[in-house]
């Protein structure tokens, strides 16, 4: 889907504005039941302790034998074991090394603004899922709404989904 749709959008998007710049996609994924132990640990140590050190690179062995991946442990597990995400990239258009593209992914995972210490994903997909969470909390909010009042004009739900008037959204927090 990526690759055949929304690729050539984005290529498309950049061609239309006259700019010459190349496309990477990379992309991470927690989604699977792998996790790294760091090489030496034993059951005295405290379980934050056993997990890999942030900025660990793991790109051979339990990767796929045909696709471009790696996984990269890049933030301290403040409990229990670490998750540590799986990184494919399915199209460079930069023809980046991999060095590199491990290099940008651990490097983006210091860009949050909320917190010092690195997220375990880049900060543009972290914050990107925050935004996703919202919308899907306001598409909520705005389905309940329409049962309600039975309006779904867009100026009514303008009117009634921002934060301040929703019962359901008026405590929550969300940052860039």
């Amino acid at each position: 889907m990526v690759l055949s749709t929304e690729l050539p959008f984005a290529i498309g998007a950049i061609s239309d504005l006259k700019c010459d710049a190349q496309v990477t996609v990379i992309v991470p994924n927690r989604m699977h039941n792998l996790r790294f132990m760091l090489e030496g640990a034993n059951a005295q140590m405290r379980p934050p302790e056993q997990n890999v050190r942030p900025g660990t690179i793991i790109d051979t062995v339990v990767v796929h034998p045909s696709y471009n991946e790696f996984y990269l442990n890049p933030h301290v597990a403040l409990q229990g074991t670490a998750k540590t995400p799986r990184f494919t990239i399915l199209y460079d258009g930069n023809n980046l090394s991999n060095d590199a593209v491990q290099l940008l992914c651990y490097t983006l995972c210091f860009g949050h603004q909320i917190v010092r210490l690195p997220t375990s994903l880049p900060s543009p997909v972290y914050i990107a899922t925050r935004y996703a969470e919202r919308g899907r909390a306001l598409l909520n909010a705005s389905s309940t709404l329409i049962e309600v009042t039975g309006s779904d004009t867009f100026a009514q739900l303008a009117q009634d989904l921002p934060y301040y008037h929703s019962e359901v959204l008026r405590d929550l927090r969300v940052n860039a």
